[in-house]
């Protein structure tokens, strides 16, 4: 699984996006247009194991799904952080940064609801994602 915004570097020049949002807006708008193609990805990767039953995965599927939904949490992370960026300074479609805010938000709770079946690990680490996307 090989998803740009997951390398090291990529994550790495995130913290330096942070210290001057205003300043990075041209790479906070395309690690955002990477971030689009990443989730897409990493979501068809889950698709397979989200539609069958818990008991039916392998230990190693088990294994597989709990990485990947943590991949996709820390991808769907990045998405708010982006269109929270680019909302605050105006930068692309107001209506359309909305509509994603939206369908973020609603990817998070699918995914807490998801790993309800990794208790307590799975559901350890969502109230964090719930709380980024609450805001």
């Amino acid at each position: 699984m090989d998803m740009e915004c997951l390398r090291p570097a990529n994550l790495a020049a995130i913290s330096n996006y942070t210290r001057d949002v205003q300043g990075n807006l041209p790479a906070i708008a395309s690690m955002h247009q990477t971030l689009q193609i990443d989730l897409a990805r990493i979501k068809a990767l889950l698709s397979p194991m989200t539609s069958k039953s818990f008991g039916d995965l392998t230990l190693a599927e088990r294994r597989l799904h709990v990485r990947r939904q943590t991949g996709y949490g820390v991808l769907l992370l990045l998405g708010m952080m982006g269109n929270w960026a680019l909302s605050a300074y105006g930068v692309g479609d107001a209506s359309v940064l909305q509509i994603e805010r939206d369908m973020l938000v609603d990817e998070v709770a699918e995914l807490a609801g998801e790993a309800v079946w990794y208790r307590p690990l799975g559901a350890a680490a969502m109230p964090g994602f719930i709380m980024a996307a609450r805001r």
